[in-house]
């Protein structure tokens, strides 16, 4: 059902069931798997798979590979993605690698431990053989009754015991023979396997998946120059239509202007002449006027007059400072002849039309830059508009990129806190076993110690008794001279023989307990050197293993903030447009 459902989905889209209104979707949408509308959906590739990335949240249809393919602008649409596609391979591939690293470190570090294996082994098998020898030697001692010399080989035997059982129990990680990293998906392997295990691991579907994601990355970074070229192309065309649009908007407005502006200027020719038969008019009815006043009035008209047209002159030249200042002309320059100019020409106009006049260009010029102003911020919208949905579609995909390497980051730290804790283990028991040997050593240098204190003195007390037994002799000779007259020498040599045969025989016991006992204590300094060396050995094995683990915390270090820092150069582009 879920294959059916899953291939349904992929062919007719995960809303196939719904209404035609909510069902009208574009590839451009976030919610669409912009993978799998250029190639492949790296989700699909490792589900069940101990390489497992989850299943991807996003819509997978045909229907919307077909809406990609037919768009006029699908060469652009592609290679963005392309390049997107790119970086999340990469940072799959990445992990690939870190994690086949690790694997054959870790080959290399049971590898050497298979060499200490068999070290071991040789070391046990020799030391067994020497506890034969002790243990035959034990025999003929005994047989012989020297028992102090019995019990040091027996304390040897119990000594090299226990150093067996010591290594028989410690723990070991044996790699197995001709084990071998897959450099594809990271799986180990053996050349000694059946060609059906080979083929079934080759045929897998995390191996298929790994060759496919690093076939798919080596042509995208073979073909990284076409896209960028493609993208710049593609940038400059839509710059210049945009250019050529507003440069057709700005002429259509601009002749829009001058319609009205001519408009404007026929309606106030047709208000000046008005005004201009109005004011003959009235000029003629003060005319009629006048001819009637009184002296007085007429000086008192004529003052009037003389202050309208001081009035009219100053109004002029504000007016004409006012045009000047909005033109941008030079005051000192030109408001004289312009002054000069109107008096001779437009006396007789009047300085509200001027003004007016000046105020509607104004106005007119004032609306155009507000258009152009206008148009401006309509394109300058459309261009942040089109940035934020680009930097959008990015920080979501960012975003997912992100959640996945978090994912796999999670994963990893759990692997190292697992690793870690072994190691930890690890150390423990080694330290244990540390403890144990130097008891172990004191004990057995204290044993040596006691049993030579004990031989000793047992030598002692034996050459002790030796010179008594001499000093017995001698009296019972002179006693025997003093009181026996002894006429035969040879019965005098017999005796002297006889003493002379048991000092013989008490000087080889002698000499046989000294070279027991130089020999007891060769073995027991070779013992000791041989336990001295021993312990170095381990603890030098302690320390490579300590630098090694340092080392794989430093590398893992840097490689996280290796990959952090390329997440925050992706997800905050430096590239504006």
């Amino acid at each position: 059902m879920e294959e059916m459902r899953s291939l349904l989905d992929s062919l007719m889209g995960k809303d196939r069931n719904e209404t035609d209104a909510r069902k009208k979707h574009s590839f451009k949408d976030d919610n669409v798997c912009k993978y799998y509308l250029i190639d492949f959906c790296p989700h699909d590739l490792f589900h069940n798979t101990k390489s497992d990335i989850g299943r991807c949240k996003n819509i997978h249809s045909e229907v919307l590979k077909e809406q990609l393919a037919n768009h006029e602008d699908y060469k652009y649409y592609r290679a963005k993605y392309e390049q997107k596609f790119m970086r999340t391979l990469e940072n799959i591939i990445d992990l690939a690698d870190h994690k086949i690293e690790r694997t054959k470190e870790k080959l290399r570090y049971m590898s050497e431990n298979s060499k200490n294996h068999v070290d071991k082994k040789e070391k046990i098998e020799s030391i067994s053989n020497h506890i034969e020898d002790l243990q035959k030697r034990e025999e003929e001692a005994r047989e012989k009754g020297d028992l102090v010399k019995a019990d040091s080989f027996s304390s040897q035997v119990t000594t090299l015991q226990a150093e067996i059982k010591r290594l028989n129990e410690e723990p070991e990680k044996v790699a197995e023979p001709n084990l071998m990293v897959c450099e594809v998906c990271g799986a180990m392997k053996s050349p000694g396997d059946p060609i059906t295990k080979l083929e079934n691991h080759a045929s897998g579907k995390q191996h298929i998946g790994f060759e496919t994601i690093r076939s798919a990355l080596t042509k995208l970074k073979d073909t990284v120059k076409e896209r960028e070229q493609i993208i710049e192309k593609y940038r400059k065309e839509k710059y210049a239509h945009d250019e050529k649009s507003s440069r057709t908007e700005r002429s259509h407005r601009d002749r829009e202007h001058r319609r009205r502006s001519s408009s404007h200027r026929r309606s106030s020719k047709r208000h000046r002449s008005h005004d201009r038969n109005s004011r003959t008019h009235q000029s003629n009815r003060s005319k009629r006027s006048r001819k009637h006043s009184s002296s007085y009035r007429s000086r008192s008209s004529s003052w009037s007059r003389s202050r309208e047209r001081h009035k009219e002159r100053s109004s002029i030249e504000a007016c004409l400072e006012l045009q000047i200042s909005w033109k941008g002309l030079n005051k000192d320059d030109s408001i004289k002849g312009a002054a000069e100019a109107l008096k001779k020409k437009d006396a007789g106009k009047n300085v509200f039309e001027t003004l007016h006049n000046l105020f509607l260009e104004e106005k007119e010029s004032n609306k155009r830059k507000h258009e152009d102003l206008s148009e401006h911020i309509d394109k300058m919208k459309a261009y942040f508009d089109e940035k934020i949905n680009s930097l959008k579609d990015n920080t979501h995909e960012n975003l997912e990129e992100l959640k996945y390497y978090l994912d796999q980051l999670n994963r990893n730290n759990k692997d190292k806190a697992t690793d870690n804790n072994t190691f930890l283990d690890e150390l423990e028991i080694v330290k244990n076993d540390v403890n144990k040997l130097k008891k172990e050593k004191e004990e057995n240098i204290n044993l040596i110690k006691t049993s030579m204190r004990t031989y000793f003195d047992k030598i002692k007390g034996m050459l002790s008794v030796m010179n008594a037994n001499i000093e017995s002799v001698r009296e019972e000779l002179a006693t025997y001279k003093e009181n026996n007259q002894i006429d035969n020498k040879k019965k005098n040599i017999e005796i002297l023989q006889l003493i002379n045969e048991e000092n013989e025989a008490l000087n080889k016991k002698m000499e046989e307990s000294l070279n027991s006992l130089s020999s007891d204590i060769c073995e027991a300094t070779e013992q000791i050197i041989n336990f001295k060396e021993h312990m170095e050995n381990q603890v030098k094995d302690i320390k490579n293993e300590t630098d090694m683990n340092k080392r794989e915390m430093d590398e893992k270090t840097n490689e996280l903030t290796t990959n952090q820092k390329k997440l925050l150069n992706d997800f905050y582009p430096s590239e504006m447009g």
